[in-house]
């Protein structure tokens, strides 16, 4: 005590073995013990602390050799240093300066103990948070290969996004994820040739997916490098940005539709200002235009819904018939659900408007005892769908002539069907008024109303009746 105390060390004195026990601690730094304290005793207690120490702990134990017969004490101290591991013997009569240099080399020992218990917490820290983020940041995958490119470590986020388990990936290529027209391509090899000369390499693409689907990653491939700067393995990570991609897609594929539809419309209106009947008056001409431009406009309506999308036949003879105001009582339609795409929707609104308009000012919508009649359906023709459809008129008073005069929409229904929808349109007058056919094969086709058909000649003027 009075040596350690002169060198500013302090110590507490047990005063016999069980004391000793139990003092040991946190606390205890180091254990300076008489040989005879311990000898010839059970020490089951002490051993068993020592070994239940934590993993930085090996608390040093400074034995003061005794004079006990040399044969017994031998094989107990190797026993001894065997169980207590940190043990320093010192042989007795110890001068003072030994003593307090061995004490300050187990203190400095034991201070290098704690600061590894501290730095162990910090990893431990460290660690806990990496796992934490790693589990749950499964938007991002993160993939760890070997020199040659070989899967060492399939993280969870990469298991989430790709369907395959570790066990699934582990020793395969990461090329494995790449889409097979970028493995035919060599992207893989450029990416992991660029990441050696540069360090890393972005990987911004689509990737495949065990189900056979693909994501979109977002990330990079980083080059994995030893102190002496040669390639110890490489890094994948991305984040799955497949819905934003996606969105993407449909934003630039909705932008080119609309550019698309406008050029379409504006074609279109002036197809129907070239091509519409000039006889009549100018407030005639211009009612009908409007009236036209009105049909083209409800049925865009209907198909700007979304890119590609189509409209139901049924609400196309509706919304025309509806707008002439047309007797619900007077009027059936009939038919199976038929979605039109939007080439064949944009001709087949401006026929029907034609023929409710013309029954309106000259067939059954506007005669007292008129009914007209809309049915359709879906026939097979040498292997693909058609849809035919027949407008009949009942009730009408037919002009003696009994023939149909041709104008803009006889020459839409007659000439434009079938050179816009490889179609037939047939009109002919009944006895008991008109009677009109329609059919074209169902397929899907681009928005585009041709406005180059020749027009017959002589049949520029006059109306439909």
């Amino acid at each position: 005590m009075e040596i350690l105390s002169r060198i500013g060390i302090a110590a507490v004195v047990c005063a016999d073995y069980e004391t000793l026990v139990e003092r040991l601690g946190p606390r205890c730094l180091a254990v300076i013990a008489a040989e005879e304290g311990l000898y010839g005793r059970d020490l089951e207690d002490l051993i068993r602390w020592s070994k239940n120490q934590p993993v930085w702990s090996d608390l040093p134990f400074i034995i003061l050799t005794s004079h006990l017969p040399q044969k017994r004490i031998t094989a107990w101290r190797a026993e001894l240093v065997s169980s207590l591991g940190n043990v320093t013997l010192l042989e007795r009569p110890v001068e003072s300066i030994t003593l307090t240099s061995s004490t300050r080399a187990a203190l400095r020992a034991r201070q290098r103990q704690y600061e590894l218990r501290g730095l162990l917490s910090d990893l431990e820290h460290g660690n806990e948070r990496f796992r934490l983020i790693v589990e749950n940041a499964r938007d991002y995958a993160i993939i760890l290969s070997d020199p040659d490119d070989l899967i060492i470590d399939w993280l969870p986020g990469a298991a989430a996004i790709f369907g395959w388990s570790a066990e699934e990936m582990l020793g395969k290529p990461t090329s494995s994820i790449f889409t097979p027209e970028d493995q035919a391509n060599g992207v893989p090899e450029q990416e992991l040739s660029r990441a050696r000369s540069e360090g890393v390499a972005p990987n911004i693409r689509w990737h495949t997916t065990k189900d056979g689907g693909r994501v979109f990653l977002d990330g990079q491939t980083v080059a994995l490098r030893n102190d002496d700067g040669t390639i110890r393995g490489f890094m994948k990570i991305g984040k799955d940005v497949t819905e934003r991609k996606r969105n993407e897609e449909r934003q630039a594929v909705l932008a080119a539709e609309l550019q698309h539809r406008v050029r379409n419309v504006l074609a279109m209106v002036a197809s129907l200002v070239k091509r519409g009947d000039a006889a009549g008056t100018t407030r005639e001409f211009r009612e009908r235009l409007s009236g036209r431009i009105a049909a083209m406009a409800r049925t865009q309506t209907l198909l700007t819904r979304g890119a590609g999308e189509g409209v139901e036949l049924e609400d196309i003879v509706r919304d025309e018939l509806l707008a002439q105001a047309a007797d619900p009582s007077r009027v059936s339609v009939a038919g199976a659900r038929i979605t039109l795409m939007p080439k064949a929707a944009e001709v087949l609104t401006l026929a029907i408007h034609e023929l409710t308009t013309n029954a309106a000012k000259y067939g059954a919508i506007g005669a007292p005892q008129g009914k007209v009649n809309v049915h359709w359906a879906r026939k097979q023709r040498e292997g693909r769908d058609w849809l035919e459809l027949e407008w009949q008129e009942s009730g009408v008073a037919i002009s003696s002539s009994g023939a149909v005069r041709k104008g803009f929409g006889t020459e839409l229904i007659t000439r434009r069907v079938p050179f816009e929808l490889k179609g037939v349109g047939e009109m002919q007058l009944t006895d008991a008024g008109l009677l009109c056919r329609i059919s074209f094969p169902l397929q899907p086709s681009e928005s585009v109303l041709q406005t180059d058909v020749p027009a017959e000649r002589g049949d520029e003027n006059g109306t439909m009746s």
